[in-house]
């Protein structure tokens, strides 16, 4: 095999080393020829030009390698199988994979030269030529026309310019990244400029302070800067460097630098991957151009093997031309653009090398079309892949701006002295003053004269303000503040002699605090010391307690919790029916930080005393813990009520929270029949949010032991994402099983994958669904109805649906629906029940048109529907409907509307889900307006039915100002009897008084079955009077009674509630601004006539 080898490889080096001459004296003469006119003009030496042919014969190199491979295997494989040594050495039993081994190393070889030769000789190389272009032949203060240029300049400045127009003396893109200024570097980015003798001045631009990592902490625009160079810029122009001209190394570098500051680096991405990409080549091209001999064996070796390696080498580099351009735009990730090339010959190569050895692969006529379907594949692998890479770059860091009339640089205090109409602003909050001082190095601003800090509603205002431009921290001196937190409602005033104000906490120092809005307000608090924490407690030092001017409380300190959990709670004392008289006491603690809870201490009259305590541990990236105690010594029953919870909250890796709970209930009711029940649920919640998807698992489990036990699983799991393409993917499985003694009353798994795109007018979904209905032999109880369908999939259903697309000018309108899907149904059919699949094309086809006037009193409008439901052997659907509507108007404000519907079927659905059914029915329905009167009347006629349906009425009028009455109600034309009546009066003269009252007749009862009331009335300014009653005849009493009295005391109030069901009253006070449970009425589920 050795021998074999030396040969082949021998055979492949003449035409290789010809190849890569012949290569290199074509581009260096086209070199030259491009270069005649500027060697004529500038008198150019000729040893300066033989310098710069030689120092571009590298990279001449490397480009020409690829090809000459190409071209090399062609030419020497070629002449073996026209010589028939091919085929005679494979008769030998050698594989035509081990004869081209040697080729595919050398091209291996080949690569690896050419990646070296890129990295070390070509960046040298490049450079040394193009500064001979630059210094020599061009001669101009300008760089050179080529975009991305990179080049050092004195004072430690690095230079990058993405566009240089030569015609009109600009350039555009312009970066100047500095090292020599403050603790950090400093970059400076402007979109145009131009270069003057010794010194640059830049156009509309940004400077950017950036901190050790690189992220920007400062942002300052200006309109014009002029930067001063140590020497002309002759001296230092041969510095600049293309990416051509720099190693992977020194690409990267600059490559990172960019990235921190926000610059898109695409271009110079693709052409850092392109710098091993390209060498590689090589490799492609040795495995692709072998096997291709074997498809022409005795023209192999001439005409064939040129013109082969000629169009390969063409579709190539048109492939890799198409692949870079896109991927310079960012519309695919630059490794995957490079590679692209590579990767879409390299995958066919391999095939045709492998399918020589196996002939049945590309035999006769299958041979093209299976070298097109490989080329295919490729192509579209490495497209898949560079779209699934393709991900959003990193959310830039918030830099800070400043603003102002006046900016003077300190550069050897490294500071800036700004005035006139200053403003600072980072993320949300903004700081505005006459002048200001901002140390650079420091990162620290003091603002002067008429300081305010505003965020969002916040505002704070004061003589002096110091903010620490690293943390966001404010101090302000003879502060004056607005603030705001989640668990206030309204605002926090506070005014001291100095303000700390941080993200998330408040300091307030010789100041007081009210929440109340008033210029003297009527409560507040003087306070030596106040520190706000964000949503967890408000601590004051050296308290005093006034109302108004009065003086009623002092203390050395008060801690006032914020959280829910933790609020101030007074004593509840009330009256219910089950409890009696009780007093209910919350008293919440901290120990520490990380450990706090409640104690609970309540009598209840007919039941007995009770206690608990709920306590909470913060166990820091362990999560939090949470037990919960609670003990009645029911003296009703004569057993204690015992309930116990544990639960567990944490956050996990992958931002995931998940929560565990436990929860034990042992409790009996009084009475005859009561029993001891035992009640434990399980939970268990993980729900992970990040931008652009959400997933979520929730596990629950309930065991109750009594005189029927019962036992209740569920799971569920959820996820909702956005992938590339905008595609919207949905998944959904949830199981539920339910047993009560000994019968299973429900086992129902259900599951959905949905991928959505709205492309164009069209809306595409994609659908994987099952519902599936187990049934569990002799558990059903007898009166649980099954559902229409015992199991349903759709495996899989794809949807593409229209909005309503405009037919050109006129009123017409058509809207598309396609369906392509596999169902599988088990249902009952004709008290059977069977199960059918079949696949399913649907066509849809909705043409409208819109309401159009025919003259001043009449309008008509309709729509026409087609439905094509094909079930391949199992038949089809076919569905035609219409609609047709008049409106007429005979006098004003009267509306007779006249419709028609008809739905007509031919053949029928193997389905019940999607079965259509004929319909005939024509409608009308009556509006009339008389003055304040309005009075409606609607009926229909089925005519497959040949029935009637309901006809409704309804009368509305406003007979006073305020005053509103409504009734309606429904006859029964086929019994020809009246149904129900309806009667409303709502009673509203103004905002502060509101009356309801409404009653409901049922004819068939023969009786009034319900009467409603409710009001809302405010006598007095201050005074509120709330009720809601309602009353059910047949049940024959009060469902709900409620009735309360609110006194409003402006920032306060206090309130007394009655509630009849449950024979409860309770007293409230309330400060307004911070939580509790707000007094509310209205009729919700008790209530039928007035729906709230």
């Amino acid at each position: 095999m050795r021998i074999l080898d030396r040969y082949v490889v021998r055979e492949f080096m003449g035409p290789f080393i010809l190849s890569i001459s012949a290569f290199i004296v074509i581009m260096l003469s086209g070199q030259l020829f491009m270069l005649v006119d500027f060697i004529i003009q500038k008198n150019v030496p000729v040893l300066a030009v033989v310098r710069m042919l030689l120092y571009s014969l590298p990279g001449i190199v490397v480009q020409v390698l690829p090809v000459a491979v190409l071209f090399a295997a062609l030419i020497s494989l070629g002449r073996l199988a026209r010589d028939s040594e091919l085929s005679t050495i494979r008769a030998a039993g050698v594989p035509f994979t081990r004869i081209v081994l040697p080729l595919i190393l050398m091209g291996a070889a080949v690569s690896v030269g050419g990646f070296w030769l890129g990295e070390t000789v070509v960046p040298w190389a490049s450079h040394k030529s193009e500064t001979i272009v630059r210094e020599i032949i061009l001669k101009d203060v300008l760089p050179s026309v080529e975009q991305d240029i990179f080049f050092a300049a004195p004072g430690g400045r690095q230079f990058y310019v993405g566009k240089v127009d030569k015609a009109l003396g600009t350039m555009e893109r312009i970066m100047v990244y500095e090292t020599e200024y403050g603790s950090f570097p400093r970059i400076v980015s402007a979109r145009r400029g131009d270069v003057g003798e010794g010194r640059w001045t830049l156009r509309d631009g940004v400077i950017h302070e950036l901190d050790a990592a690189g992220h920007v902490t400062m942002s300052m625009s200006f309109e014009k800067l002029e930067i001063i160079m140590d020497s002309a810029m002759e001296t230092f122009v041969s510095s600049q460097k293309t990416p051509r001209e720099m190693t992977r190394k020194e690409l990267k570098s600059h490559i990172d630098l960019f990235e921190k500051s926000g610059i898109r680096v695409e271009g110079l991405r693709v052409e850092y991957h392109l710098k091993l990409a390209e060498p590689m080549a090589a490799l492609v091209f040795a495995v692709i151009g072998a096997p291709l001999v074997t498809r022409s064996p005795r023209r192999a070796g001439g005409y064939f093997g040129v013109v082969a390696a000629a169009v390969l080498s063409f579709a190539y580099f048109v492939v890799q031309a198409v692949a870079r351009s896109v991927g310079m735009k960012g519309m695919i990730q630059p490794v995957m653009a490079v590679w692209i090339p590579n990767a879409a010959f390299l995958l066919p190569g391999l095939a045709m090398l492998l399918a020589v050895d196996r002939p049945r692969m590309f035999s006769g006529r299958r041979a093209p079309r299976s070298f097109l379907l490989a080329c295919v594949f490729g192509v579209t692998l490495v497209l898949t892949l560079s779209l699934l890479g393709s991900v959003p770059a990193a959310a830039a860091t918030s830099p800070i701006r400043v603003c102002a009339q006046q900016m003077v640089f300190d550069g050897g205090r490294d500071a800036w002295e700004l005035s006139g109409e200053v403003e600072i602003t980072y993320k949300d909050t903004v700081i505005r003053g006459d002048h200001a001082q901002i140390d650079a190095g420091a990162k620290k601003a003091v603002i002067a004269g008429s300081v305010s800090v505003v965020r969002g509603d916040e505002i704070i205002k004061g003589e002096v303000a110091t903010y620490d431009m690293s943390t966001g921290d404010v101090v302000v001196e003879q502060a004056w503040a607005r603030l705001k937190d989640d668990q206030i409602t309204g605002f926090l005033f506070a005014s001291g002699a100095g303000l700390t104000k941080k993200d998330d906490y408040l300091r307030l120092s010789e100041g007081s605090v009210t929440t109340c809005d008033l210029d003297r307000p009527h409560w507040r608090i003087e306070v030596r010391e106040l520190e706000v924490y964000a949503d967890d407690r408000i601590v004051l030092r050296s308290v005093s307690y006034y109302e108004g001017n009065v003086k009623l409380l002092s203390l050395p300190r008060l801690t006032i919790p914020l959280k829910e959990d933790e609020r101030l709670e007074l004593p509840k004392i009330g009256y219910g029916a089950v409890e009696g008289w009780y007093v209910k006491t919350q008293y919440n603690y901290r120990l520490s930080g990380i450990s706090s809870g409640s104690l609970f201490a309540d009598y209840f009259e007919f039941l007995g005393p009770a206690a608990g305590i709920r306590h909470q541990l913060k166990l820091g990236a362990a999560g939090v813990l949470t037990a919960y105690v609670y003990e009645l010594w029911n003296k009703a029953s004569g057993n204690g009520d015992t309930t116990l919870e544990l639960s567990h909250s944490v956050d996990l890796p992958a931002d995931v929270k998940a929560r565990a709970s436990y929860r034990y209930r042992d409790y009996s009711s009084p009475g005859v029949e009561s029993a001891p029940t035992v009640e434990r649920t399980y939970t268990l919640n993980l729900d992970r949010r990040v931008e652009g998807a959400n997933t979520s698992f929730a596990y629950t489990r309930r065991d109750v032991e009594s005189t029927q036990n019962t036992e209740a699983l569920s799971l569920s799991f959820r996820h909702s994402s956005t992938l590339p393409m905008e595609i919207k993917l949905t998944s959904d499985v949830s199981y539920r099983r339910q047993v009560k003694g000994e019968d299973i009353t429900q086992n129902v798994l259900n599951y959905r994958v949905q991928a959505a795109r709205t492309l164009g007018a069209f809306s595409l979904t994609g659908l994987a669904q099952a519902q599936v209905y187990v049934e569990e032999e002799s558990t059903a109880l007898p009166d649980v109805k099954p559902p229409p369908w015992k199991a349903l999939t759709r495996l899989p259903e794809l949807t593409a649906v229209s909005g309503r697309i405009p037919i050109g000018k006129t009123p017409l309108s058509v809207t598309l629906k396609g369906v392509l899907g596999r169902y599988t149904e088990d249902a009952m059919r004709g008290g059977v029940r069977s199960e059918v699949t079949s696949g399913k094309a649907e066509a849809d086809i909705t043409l409208r048109m819109d309401p159009q006037n025919v003259g001043k009193w009449l309008s008509v409008d309709g729509s026409v529907r087609g439905v094509l439901d094909a079930y391949g052997a199992n038949g089809m659907q076919v569905a035609l409907g219409y609609s047709a509507a008049v409106q007429v108007k005979p006098v004003a404000g009267t509306t007779l509307r006249l419709s028609y519907d008809q739905m007509s079927v031919e053949g029928a659905s193997p389905f019940r889900f999607d079965a259509i059914s004929p319909s005939s029915k024509v409608g009308a329905r009556l509006t009339s307006t008389l003055g304040p009167l309005r009075l409606t009347m609607a009926t229909a006629y089925d005519f497959k039915y040949q029935a009637y349906d309901a006809l409704t009425l309804s009368a509305q009028a406003e007979v006073s100002k305020g005053v509103s009455v409504e009734l309606s109600g429904g006859y029964d034309i086929q019994r020809a009897s009246p149904k129900s009546l309806l009667g409303r009066v709502v009673i509203q003269p103004s905002p502060q008084f509101q009356l309801r009252a409404g009653g409901y007749y049922d004819f068939t009862r023969g009786q009034m079955t319900r009467v409603e009331s409710s009001a809302d009335m405010r006598p007095l300014p201050d005074w509120r009077i709330q009720w809601v009653a309602v009353y059910d005849l047949v049940k024959g009493g009060l469902v709900r009674g409620d009735i309360g009295i609110t006194r409003d005391l402006h920032c306060r109030e206090i309130a007394v509630t009655y509630q009849y069901t449950t024979k409860r009253v309770w007293l409230e006070f309330r400060l307004k601004a911070f939580p509790g449970t707000p007094l509310g009425f209205g009729l919700g589920e008790d209530g039928v006539i007035f729906g709230q």
